[in-house]
């Protein structure tokens, strides 16, 4: 598996293996920083005690591999209920703040990507193009959450090591990547 630069990559047996940038997870850990559960133990004990406030995180896999699965459990470890299935794509998104000490937020599954119709015919016509405007969105949504401390969780049908490697993949606090050949998603 190919590295990013600036991330240590953590690999666990269930088909998941976790790319973050080590000094925000120390920095964290030691202001003791509000975190939200990933709603697996071992994966929040490697990164800190979970996912850190103000943060993008991309889960990354190849189709079937147990990204929308790997969602819904982060939601609910979170105690975030609100789904929809949106039926239109084959990406994820799931946000979740904390207001007065209660998680808020909502999962759309199957959703398509946040671009124009311009965009859209764009990214259709040239493969570079997504590359371009994840990047630009990616860099938008950190914003964003630095400023409301909340977590956003978008899914991308693809492998980690994908070459060549784009640089959207350099704007993610963690890139969570499943290996849909050992990944395995249990309900309860």
């Amino acid at each position: 598996m190919a590295m990013i630069s600036r991330r240590a990559l953590f690999k666990f047996g269930a088909g998941v293996s976790v790319a973050a940038l080590m000094p925000g997870m120390e920095a964290a850990a030691a202001k003791g920083e509000e975190r939200f559960s990933t709603g697996f133990p071992d994966l929040d004990a490697a990164i800190g005690g979970g996912l850190r406030g103000g943060t993008l995180t991309v889960v990354i896999g190849p189709e079937k591999s147990g990204k929308t699965a790997f969602l819904y459990k982060l939601a609910k470890a979170n105690g975030v209920m609100d789904a929809s299935h949106m039926g239109k794509g084959r990406s994820d998104m799931l946000s979740i703040m904390r207001q007065q000490g209660k998680a808020v937020g909502h999962l759309m599954s199957d959703s398509e990507e946040p671009a124009t119709e311009v965009e859209r015919l764009l990214m259709a016509s040239n493969p570079s193009a997504r590359n371009a405007f994840l990047h630009r969105w990616f860099k938008r949504t950190q914003e964003v959450l630095r400023e409301s401390g909340g977590i956003f969780v978008f899914s991308v049908v693809g492998t980690y090591d994908a070459t060549p490697n784009p640089n959207w993949l350099e704007v993610p606090e963690y890139v969570i990547a499943l290996d849909g050949s050992r990944w395995e998603a249990k309900k309860g």
